[in-house]
C-alpha cells in the first residue's frame, strides 16, 4: 500500500507538471488602442497613434529637483517621460468627424498605429467626412498622409483654424524661421498638400463653427491658432483641448509650467488656465492629445492647480438597448421590424431558448430603447448593435431580422462579416432594391415610406389615435386582419403611445436616403455568411410585388429561400410554428 501511494503521489506530481508545461505561449501584444465613450447622443472614440518619451528638461517653470520629485510620486522615469499620441473621432449621427490625427509616419519607431486602430474600433479611414487640427505640430497632422504625401482619409475635408495657416502655411514665415525650425513648416505642408489640390482643405476662424455640432475657440500660445473644440449633446459636452498639456505628472499640479515647444509660453499658461477654469467648473469631459490613453477625463481644482481624473473603464453606455434575454448557448440575436417591438418575438424566444442564447433588443427609436433624436441610418443601428454585442461578450452571433430589423442586419452582416455566423431576412426587400425598382405599383403598396419621411406631420396626426394607426398596419398587413388582436394590439398601442414612440419610429424611416447610399455603396459586395429568406406569400407589398428568390439572390450566393402560404407581413407572429420549424432547421450545427 505505501508503495502504491508513493508511485500515486508521483504520478500527480507528473500531471502537476506537465500541465504547467503545456501553458500557452504568451501573447506579448497589446489589445488594439481605442476606448468608446457617449456624450449625449454622440459618439466619441479615442484612438491610441503611438508614444514618445520627451525629457524633463523640456519643462520651465519650475526647478529641476521639483520636477523630479513630481515625476517620483508618479513613478515617471526622471529622464523620459513617456507622452501619448492620441486622436479622436465623433460620430454625431450626421457627420463621422476626427480631432488631429497622431505622428504617423514622422515618428516611425513608436507611432503610426491610427489607421490600424480606427479599424479595430469599427470604423475606415474613408467613412471620415471632418477632420478638424486643433493645431499643426507634427504629431497632429502627420496622421493625414503617407510618407509619399497621400491622403489617408479621402472622403474628409480638413479644417485648419486661420491663425495656424496663416503661421505654418505661409512662405513668408518659412522663409524667416530659424534653420532648424524650417522642417516643421515642410511636413505641415506636405501633409496637407493632397487635401488642398482636391479642394478639401479650408480654413476657420474660431468661434466661428465649420459645421453645425461644433463649438470653436482660440486657445493660443502652444502655437499661434491652437484650438479648442467643444461638442456638446443632451446636457453634457467634450471639449478637445489638443496640447495644451503635456507632462500631467508636472503641469496638473503647477499649471503655470510652460514646455519648449510654446512659441508663446506666457499665452500658453493663459490659454490653460483659462480652459481649465471653465473646465473644472462646469465638470464637462475633456480629451487631450498627450495624456495617458485614452486621454479622457475631468479636472477638479486642487490647492493652487488641478486634479485629473480619468474616465474609468467599462461597457460603453450610448442609446441604451432594452433586451430581452433567455437561454444559453449560441447566441442567436432577434431583431424587430415595424410597427413592433420586441414583442413581436414572443413565440420564438421561448422555442429558440430551448437550443440558443437569444437576445431581443428593441432597435433604437422603439420599444423601451432609447428615442434619440438622430443615429437612425443603418449603419449606424448596426454599431448599436455591434456594441450590444460587446457589452454581451459575444464574438460572433446568428441574427435574425425582420423587415426593419431586416435591414439592420443586413448592413450589420456586410460592415461586420466576421461577426455573423448566419442571417435570416424575414419579409424584407432591401431598402436599394425598392428606390431602384420603384414605380406605380410599388409607389402605392410603400406610400407609408413616403409619407413618414414628411417632418412633423405624421407624429400630429397619429398622436392620440395610435390605435387607429396600428390597426390600419396591423389588419392590412397579416392574411388573418385579426391576428394581432386582444392583448397583443394593447401590447404595441402603449409601446407607440409612449413619449417620443412614434417620433422614433418616423426618424428610422426618415435615414432612408442615407440607407440607399450606403446600400449603393457596397451593392457590388455580396452578404459572406449564410442567409436564409422568408416571406408572406400573401403580403402585396413583398411576396406578391416582387420576386423575392431574385431579390435575395442579388445580395448572397449561400442562399435559402421560402415563401409562407397564408402569411402577409408578420411570419413570426402569423405563422410562429412553421417560423419556429424553419429557424431550427437553419441553425442546426450553430455553436457558438
Amino acid at each position: 500500500m505505501k508503495k502504491l501511494k508513493t508511485v500515486l503521489a508521483f504520478s500527480s506530481l507528473l500531471l502537476v507538471s506537465a500541465a504547467w508545461a503545456d501553458a500557452p505561449a504568451q501573447v506579448k501584444q497589446q489589445v488594439p488602442g481605442y476606448y468608446r465613450l457617449a456624450v449625449g447622443e454622440y459618439e466619441v472614440t479615442a484612438l491610441f497613434d503611438g508614444y514618445n518619451d520627451l525629457s524633463p528638461s523640456l519643462l520651465h517653470g519650475l526647478s529641476d529637483d521639483k520636477v523630479r520629485k513630481l515625476l517620483a510620486q508618479h513613478k515617471i522615469d526622471a529622464e523620459r517621460m513617456p507622452t501619448a499620441f492620441n486622436a479622436f473621432l465623433v460620430n454625431t449621427g450626421k457627420h463621422l468627424v476626427m480631432i488631429d490625427s497622431g505622428a504617423g509616419h514622422c515618428v516611425p519607431e513608436t507611432a503610426g498605429q491610427l489607421v490600424n486602430n480606427m479599424k479595430a474600433s469599427g470604423y475606415r479611414p474613408e467613412q471620415v467626412d471632418t477632420i478638424f487640427l486643433t493645431h499643426l505640430h507634427l504629431d497632429h497632422v502627420c496622421g493625414l498622409s503617407d510618407a509619399y504625401g497621400k491622403a489617408l482619409f479621402p472622403n474628409a475635408t480638413v479644417y485648419v483654424p486661420q491663425g495656424e495657416a496663416d503661421y505654418w502655411l505661409d512662405p513668408a514665415k518659412e522663409a524667416s524661421a530659424p534653420a532648424n525650425a524650417k522642417e516643421y513648416f515642410a511636413i505641415a505642408r506636405k501633409a496637407l498638400s493632397e487635401y488642398k489640390a482636391s479642394g478639401h482643405l479650408k480654413t476657420f476662424v474660431p468661434p466661428a463653427s465649420p459645421i453645425p455640432e461644433v463649438q470653436t475657440a482660440y486657445a493660443v500660445g502652444h502655437t499661434p491658432g491652437s484650438t479648442v473644440y467643444r461638442f456638446a449633446s443632451q446636457g453634457t459636452a467634450i471639449n478637445f483641448i489638443g496640447d495644451l498639456i503635456h507632462a500631467p505628472a508636472v503641469q496638473f499640479p503647477h499649471p503655470e509650467v510652460s514646455i519648449r515647444f510654446d512659441v508663446d509660453s506666457k499665452k500658453a499658461i493663459s490659454s490653460r488656465s483659462q480652459e481649465f477654469n471653465a473646465l473644472a467648473k462646469d465638470g464637462e469631459w475633456m480629451a487631450a492629445a498627450h495624456l495617458p490613453f485614452p486621454g479622457i477625463g475631468h479636472i477638479t481644482a486642487w490647492q493652487q492647480g488641478y486634479s485629473w481624473n480619468p474616465v474609468n473603464y467599462g461597457p460603453y453606455q450610448r442609446a441604451a438597448n432594452f433586451v430581452v434575454e433567455e437561454g444559453e448557448g449560441a447566441p442567436v440575436i432577434l431583431l424587430h421590424g415595424f410597427p413592433e417591438t420586441n414583442y413581436a418575438w414572443r413565440y420564438q424566444i421561448p422555442v429558440l431558448s430551448r437550443h440558443y442564447r437569444v437576445i431581443a433588443p428593441d432597435l433604437r427609436g422603439y420599444g423601451e430603447t432609447d428615442k434619440p433624436a438622430s443615429g437612425y441610418d443603418k449603419r449606424n443601428m448596426a454599431r448599436d448593435i455591434r456594441e450590444l454585442m460587446r457589452a454581451l461578450g459575444l464574438q460572433k452571433a446568428v441574427l435574425v431580422g425582420h423587415d426593419r430589423g431586416a435591414r439592420v442586419a443586413t448592413r450589420f452582416a456586410k460592415d461586420y462579416p466576421e461577426l455573423v455566423d448566419r442571417l435570416v431576412v424575414m419579409d424584407n426587400v432591401p431598402t436599394r432594391i425598392v428606390a431602384r425598382d420603384l414605380n406605380a405599383s410599388i409607389a402605392r403598396a410603400y406610400w407609408f415610406f413616403l409619407f413618414h419621411l414628411v417632418p412633423d406631420l405624421p407624429e400630429a396626426l397619429i398622436a392620440g389615435r395610435e390605435n387607429i394607426w396600428l390597426r390600419y398596419f396591423f389588419s392590412d398587413w397579416t392574411y388573418d386582419p385579426s391576428t394581432i388582436s386582444g392583448e397583443a394590439f394593447d401590447t404595441y398601442v402603449r409601446a407607440y403611445q409612449a413619449p417620443g414612440a412614434v417620433r422614433g419610429a418616423m426618424a428610422d424611416y426618415r435615414a432612408n436616403a442615407e440607407d440607399v447610399a450606403q446600400d449603393l455603396a457596397d451593392a457590388d459586395v455580396k452578404i459572406a455568411c449564410p442567409v436564409m429568406s422568408l416571406w408572406g406569400n400573401d403580403f402585396h407589398a413583398v411576396g406578391k410585388l416582387f420576386d423575392m428568390q431574385s431579390v435575395w439572390a442579388e445580395m448572397a450566393d449561400n442562399l435559402r429561400a421560402q415563401g409562407i402560404d397564408e402569411c402577409g407581413h408578420l411570419p413570426q407572429e402569423e405563422q410562429p410554428e412553421k417560423v419556429n420549424a424553419l429557424l431550427l432547421d437553419f441553425l442546426q450545427g450553430w455553436k457558438g
